[in-house]
């Protein structure tokens, strides 16, 4: 590739996308790789910077091209070619320095135009969508993420990251439903940041804590490590530092925050398809069913709802819970092709 660019003239290097990429988003690699170059090849030195300067000054350029402009460009280009065709046939050796100036300036508007058409390929190529993961009713998916950070998708939820982080700024992914985050830490303390649905963020360095974004409550239990919650906006934000073992929560209608002590493990033993119960209210129970399952659940009786339950046990599938319900309540739970009724 060095021989390749020892050619190139400021047009060629501003159109090159490897060019393109190291002055619009340097990185450590491709500035070694140019200062290497630039050593190698001193009398590039003026060549490189036209052809920097050209780049930054194309991709800065918001205003709109018209087709009008487009056409009288092009009328230029066209004229100034036949012209130096003339002078060319005729043997003439001196070229006026008007004709010159005008010929760089031309250069310069077609450099322009080949840019303008493109840097939006570059972009698009170089800057992909966002990646998505998702998991269905029933389902969980446990994910490796670029940075070797793990993430352990609980049912109904998705995730939502860049094609690629950059250097430099936070690693950002976006949640929706329940996530467990076991978080690797950078050696430059590159920031970890989890968004939820109604713009709470969780900040973290490096750590272990579970993420729910359900309905209109949001909960964060920390397992190990530190976290930094910043809740709400500018009007009325809040900032949460939460310690291992603590569980918050906020509610998105009245941005209520309750700070818990609670044993983590009963709130992230789903990763390891078991659930345990610490005297928990079964209309709660099934919530977590409708959330995860799919299956609204109706009580023919709502004293049913109030009945707690202080158990653990694996969570095959559905009917594996259920039955288990059902026997350590001595109730009757129904499941039908659209919801779950519960009866005594």
């Amino acid at each position: 590739m060095e021989n390749t660019y020892k050619n190139f003239t400021a047009t060629d290097f501003a159109t090159d996308p490897v060019f393109i990429q190291w002055v619009l988003n340097p990185d450590a690699e491709h500035t070694e790789f140019w200062e290497e170059w630039l050593s190698a090849n001193p009398e590039k030195y003026e060549t490189l910077q036209t052809a920097r300067q050209l780049v930054r000054s194309l991709s800065q350029d918001e205003d709109e091209v018209q087709e009008w402009e487009l056409d009288e460009i092009w009328q230029h280009l066209t004229i100034a070619r036949k012209k130096h065709q003339i002078k060319e046939s005729t043997g003439s050796k001196i070229i006026p320095s008007g004709f010159l100036k005008s010929r760089q300036m031309l250069a310069v508007a077609a450099i322009g135009l080949l840019l303008l058409i493109s840097l939006p390929v570059f972009f698009y190529l170089n800057y992909p969508s966002p990646i998505e993961y998702a998991t269905d009713y029933g389902e969980k998916r446990t994910l490796k993420l670029p940075d070797g950070s793990v993430v352990i998708l609980n049912a109904h939820s998705k995730i939502t990251l860049p094609a690629r982080w950059t250097s430099g700024t936070p690693r950002k992914v976006k949640l929706e439903g329940e996530a467990y985050f076991s978080v690797i830490h950078k050696a430059d303390d590159q920031e970890f940041i989890v968004l939820t649905s109604d713009g709470m963020q969780v900040e973290v360095l490096g750590t272990e804590f579970n993420v729910s974004d359900r309905d209109t409550v949001n909960q964060v239990v920390l397992v190990s490590g530190k976290v930094r919650l910043h809740i709400g906006n500018n009007a009325a934000y809040k900032q949460v530092d939460m310690q291992p073992g603590e569980r918050v929560e906020v509610s998105e209608r009245t941005d209520k925050i309750t700070i818990k002590a609670v044993q983590p493990e009963h709130y992230t033993a789903w990763k390891d398809n078991k659930f345990i119960f610490d005297n928990t209210p079964l209309q709660q129970i099934a919530t977590m069913l409708e959330q995860n399952y799919g299956y609204p659940v109706v009580f023919q009786d709502t004293a049913l709802a109030d009945l707690k339950l202080t158990s653990s046990f694996e969570a095959k599938s559905l009917d594996h819970i259920l039955v288990n319900l059902s026997e350590t309540f001595g109730i009757r739970i129904a499941k039908g092709q659209d919801k779950i009724l519960i009866s005594f």
